[in-house]
């Protein structure tokens, strides 16, 4: 869950993984009084997801929202457009063999280059797998 740039004082953003399959988008009004949610808004079907994470980067105006999101040994990459459609594009797998138990932390910002994002991922628990560093 993220505090976004959208509306006048931040939307909250949520995306969470669904019971039956797929990726699910929620979003809370911060300009309107009541503070209503909206959503589930699904995307990523087809896919049994166990975690995800969620960023707005600074590609579009005024960003748009990524998501990082693990199906069994695969961390798959979403992104939605920061308007007028807000669709959902993806999914496009970022690395295989990447099962672990530890949660996936939330991509920092990167201010330096627009769209620019960092991943971190703990590394694999067998310390003689390979390094999952990856540009």
């Amino acid at each position: 869950m993220i505090q976004s740039r959208f509306g006048a004082q931040g939307n909250v953003e949520l995306t969470v993984p669904t019971t039956g399959g797929g990726l699910a988008h929620y979003w809370r009004n911060h300009d309107d009084p009541a503070m209503p949610w909206y959503g589930p808004y699904p995307f990523g079907s087809g896919a049994n997801y166990s975690e995800a994470t969620l960023t707005q980067t600074n590609f579009g105006d005024p960003g748009n929202l990524e998501v990082v999101a693990e199906s069994a040994d695969t961390l798959e990459f979403f992104w939605r457009d920061c308007g007028p459609s807000f669709t959902w594009n993806g999914p496009y797998e970022v690395e295989t063999g990447a099962s672990h138990r530890d949660p996936l932390p939330t991509p920092p910002r990167c201010w330096r280059q627009p769209g620019a994002v960092q991943l971190r991922s703990p590394p694999r628990r067998n310390p003689t797998s390979p390094p999952r560093h990856r540009e």
